[in-house]
């Protein structure tokens, strides 16, 4: 799904909002403007009052261990 881009951030909302959670691999990827700083956006719509809950995701892949973030909007 790619998603027409207006700002940064008011595209990650409309996605947070339509969908259930959001990653930084998913906003490189779904973005036409690829987001590689999505945590930065999110501090940003923190601040602006968006309950945002970080949830944070631990995995195995042939490196190793990894932990990441993926983000939901609570409305």
């Amino acid at each position: 799904m790619k998603i027409k881009t207006r700002c940064q951030q008011e595209d990650i909302l409309q996605y947070l909002r339509t969908h259930e959670s959001l990653s930084q691999i998913e906003a490189y990827k779904l973005f036409p403007a690829p987001i590689t700083r999505l945590a930065v956006s999110i501090c940003a719509l923190r601040k602006k009052g968006y309950n945002i809950e970080t949830i944070s995701i631990e995995g195995k892949n042939c490196y190793g261990n990894y932990k990441c973030a993926k983000y939901v909007l609570h409305e």
